[in-house]
């Protein structure tokens, strides 16, 4: 059982390392374009 989970952090964490990267990137271009507005 507890393989299993090993096996499915293994799989799952480069997809969430991915998945938060695209998120403060795209906050990051958010802020971008808010500051160049003001």
């Amino acid at each position: 059982m507890v393989l299993i989970i090993e096996e499915l952090q293994q799989a799952t964490t480069p997809f969430i390392k991915k998945l938060v990267m695209s998120y403060f990137f795209a906050v990051g271009e958010l802020a971008a374009v808010c500051i160049s507005f003001t």
